[in-house]
């Protein structure tokens, strides 16, 4: 909106029947908080509720179509000189069999993570939880760093001038 004389007299006119109004209203009557905070809880508590139920109990959680993409992508690394086909069905089994792994993976894992008294699975944790279950994950990344700083105290100038050399008193 503009910044037009009109809208600053307009905005100075709400500003203060707001205050007229605040002021007209008893000390006690303050404006009650919305219930906007919890509504979030109780969508969780549903979805957990309906996640543990016996009517979820064949759900997968995994996503059909990327679990597909994945399949197809996977086949295509190991023979690029020959397309696989597969059937729904078969996808269909590997996502099970995956979720099913993943699962058990995840209750080690929290296994691990309570007795050690922490409130979050650690990729350490998960990490051992598969190695106890006899699984092998990927190697996990490990971080390069861009460049590293020359150390300032060798190359520090001194006090005969010299960088980084004294001279011993012989």
């Amino acid at each position: 909106m503009p910044r037009t004389k009109a809208n600053v007299l307009a905005a100075v006119a709400r500003k203060k029947a707001e205050l007229v109004q605040k002021a007209a209203q008893p000390v006690g009557a303050e404006k009650r908080k919305a219930k906007r905070s919890r509504m979030w809880r109780t969508k969780w508590f549903r979805q957990v509720r309906h996640a543990q139920s016996n009517k979820a109990a064949g759900l997968n959680y995994l996503n059909a179509a990327g679990m597909s993409r994945l399949v197809r992508e996977i086949s295509a690394q190991q023979r690029p000189d020959f397309q696989v086909r597969w059937k729904p069905e078969a996808i269909m089994a590997l996502r099970e069999e995956a979720q099913e792994r993943i699962t058990e993976i995840f209750k080690v894992a929290n296994a691990i993570t309570v007795t050690c008294g922490a409130q979050t699975i650690a990729p350490k944790q998960f990490r051992l939880a598969a190695q106890i279950l006899g699984m092998e994950l990927p190697a996990q990344k490990t971080r390069t760093l861009v460049a590293q700083r020359p150390d300032r105290s060798a190359s520090a100038p001194s006090s005969d001038g010299q960088t980084g050399k004294t001279e011993s008193a012989s």
